[in-house]
């Protein structure tokens, strides 16, 4: 029978426990994880494919939360492998169970606009105190301004974003909904269109350039980029966070865009693996091939297209094939949607669609530019629910 527990860290102090938030140090994996917590290793090797692959999203630095009894004995943790999901530790009755649930958060609308004092840095997270959201305004406006060299002082600036907020604090990347950036007396736009995650202009032209349509030649597609799959039978999510491509044994495997290899080797189970780093805070990875690419290594600059690795069945993998994710400042992205984005802008029913939400947001920029700059427009509250643990 399946149990959901309420995890409340707010009152835990009534039953004697201890919650910490701890970080996850770099070198740390979590198998030397599972043994400083006596907890056994059979934990991970009785874990199937898709959960084995799982523990190998856990980011150094990552924040978790662990729950403890007077004993200092771990009775509960929470890793987050990504702004979407997270690991479940859980000790029932002295045995523990390894899950993946979700991470429900409040979802909070907020707008702000401010003229440009010092930076986009230090202003916006004066203002809001949220400095990722700096780094993501500047992402999305990286192929149209640079804010170093285009913006004068006194230069206004229109956010329409969503925050995530997780236990009391500011969670994950903002999501920015619209954007203007006044230069040099002329407004430059930047509206999400939700249908393939691009941002576009008010005339429904991209921001940013395409990544390569595939990474292989392939024959089929055997599993797709999911962030909640409910199992059927078992009925539990497990995320799956990449496009599994089926081909050749040993067909190229090419690299979407220019990029920067930040690792070449094996990756648990994901075998032999190629990491790339992309401008604008994305990545993409390449995983249980068969070999590497020539002259792939780390630290080595690659163009779009170059061969990073060879398609195979390393790690711990069924048949061969191609794993492939993206990441964007380590969340991931679905590489379907991603790659959808067109050089030449949205055409036909995709405009008039884009072109109707756009206008609206585009108004609303509009409207709330020239308001005063320490006011941040709390919107709406958006969603709301406790974290849980779900276990059989």
């Amino acid at each position: 029978m399946r149990l959901v527990l309420i995890f409340l860290f707010s009152f835990i102090s009534l039953w004697s426990l201890e919650s910490q938030e701890m970080w996850w140090k770099r070198g740390t994996t979590f198998l030397t994880y599972l043994e400083k917590n006596n907890i056994p290793q059979s934990l991970y090797y009785n874990l199937n494919e898709d959960d084995q692959d799982v523990v190998h999203m856990i980011f150094a630095g990552t924040y978790y939360h662990e729950l403890r009894d007077e004993k200092q004995t771990l009775l509960h943790t929470l890793i987050p492998i990504s702004e979407e999901m997270q690991i479940s530790i859980y000790n029932n009755n002295g045995t523990y169970e390894f899950n993946v649930i979700p991470i429900d958060y409040e979802l909070v609308r907020e707008s702000v606009t401010f003229k440009l004092q010092s930076s986009i840095l230090y202003d916006l997270k004066k203002i809001t105190g949220n400095s990722k959201l700096a780094i993501e305004l500047a992402s999305v406006f990286n192929d149209r301004v640079d804010f170093r060299q285009d913006l004068r002082k006194d230069d206004e600036i229109s956010i329409i974003y969503e925050r995530k907020v997780r236990l009391g604090k500011t969670w994950g990347t903002p999501n920015i909904k619209a954007a203007v950036v006044e230069v040099n007396k002329r407004k430059k736009y930047a509206i999400f269109n939700p249908e393939d995650e691009g941002y576009y202009d008010e005339n429904a032209k991209p921001l940013k350039g395409m990544f390569l349509k595939h990474p292989i030649q392939y024959r089929r597609i055997s599993s797709r980029f999911t962030h909640r799959r409910l199992h059927p039978i078992l009925k539990i999510y497990r995320p799956h966070y990449g496009v599994d491509y089926v081909a050749r044994y040993g067909t190229p495997i090419k690299s979407v865009a220019d990029g920067r290899v930040v690792m070449a080797g094996r990756k648990g189970g994901y075998g032999r693996t190629v990491i790339v780093q992309h401008k604008n805070g994305w990545r993409s990875l390449y995983a249980h091939m068969s070999g590497y690419g020539r002259g792939i290594k780390r630290g080595r600059k690659i163009k779009q297209g170059k061969i990073v690795g060879f398609l195979g069945n390393s790690g711990l993998s069924t048949g061969a094939h191609l794993h492939f994710s993206m990441y964007k400042n380590h969340r991931p992205f679905n590489p379907a949607r991603i790659k959808s984005v067109k050089k030449g802008g949205l055409r036909g029913k995709a405009k008039v669609t884009y072109l109707a939400s756009a206008k609206v947001l585009q108004a609303e920029l509009d409207k709330i530019m020239g308001v005063s700059p320490d006011k941040v427009v709390r919107i709406a509250s958006l969603t709301w629910a406790k974290e849980h643990i779900t276990t059989n």
